[in-house]
């Protein structure tokens, strides 16, 4: 019964790291009704959780032999330390854009930066020194531009402090579109390494089985 169990425990951690997989798949198919994303995720995150103890179970809490046993190890240990890092930015970066204003599409933040750059040009274009500050300050880098506008309007008149307000608001409006950009591409750029990750350690997983049997009948 012993020796039977490290050989059954990894069937359980292949059967998991299948159904873990399958999860990605899912995603991709939204049209068919295999239940609802919300249920999916939850058997997502349950699962991986899960095949914790059935990893530790499987190795007897030991230190791998070889490097093929490492490099698994490693992997799997990556697979599951980017699935709770990703895990806690879904659970976080969605609030903190609903705070940040309305949603934004990524795909859309280059196009809308470009128009706010052609509204603050034609503001320029309207005050010899707004314009000035505009190249000196805008045209690189709207970095740490609002402080620099509110002591910029001491010395403007009615209409060019008008015209600075409108700025300022462009600006603003800017630095949101960054906050999204930001933490957006931290969620994509998070899919290009905990995807790769998953498949990479199936495809250790099914070597691993195949050296099992290939080599030692069967046996753990």
């Amino acid at each position: 019964m012993m020796t039977e169990l490290p050989h059954l425990t990894g069937w359980v951690l292949f059967a998991f790291m299948i159904a873990l997989t399958v999860f990605n798949a899912r995603k991709k198919l939204p049209f068919l009704p295999l239940l609802s994303a919300r249920a999916w995720l939850r058997f997502h995150i349950g699962a991986g959780l899960a095949s914790v103890a059935v990893f530790f179970w499987h190795t007897g809490w030991s230190w791998p032999v070889g490097w093929f046993n490492w490099m698994l190890t490693a992997l799997y240990a990556l697979v599951m330390v980017s699935g709770i890092v990703g895990w806690v930015w879904s659970r976080t970066i969605p609030k903190k854009l609903t705070a940040r204003g309305a949603e934004v599409i990524w795909e859309e933040i280059p196009a809308r930066r470009a128009a706010l750059r052609e509204q603050a040009e034609s503001l320029a274009l309207q005050s010899p020194i707004v314009g000035k500050f505009y190249v000196e300050h805008l045209h690189e880098s709207w970095a740490e531009a609002i402080p620099k506008l509110h002591n910029l309007k001491k010395y403007l008149d009615e209409k060019e402090r008008a015209l600075a307000d409108q700025l300022a608001a462009l600006v603003r409006q800017n630095d949101d579109l960054d906050f999204h950009y930001a933490l957006q591409w931290r969620l994509k750029a998070w899919l290009f390494v905990h995807i790769p990750l998953t498949y990479s350690l199936l495809i250790f997983s099914v070597a691993h089985l195949v050296i099992v049997y290939a080599f030692s009948g069967g046996a753990p």
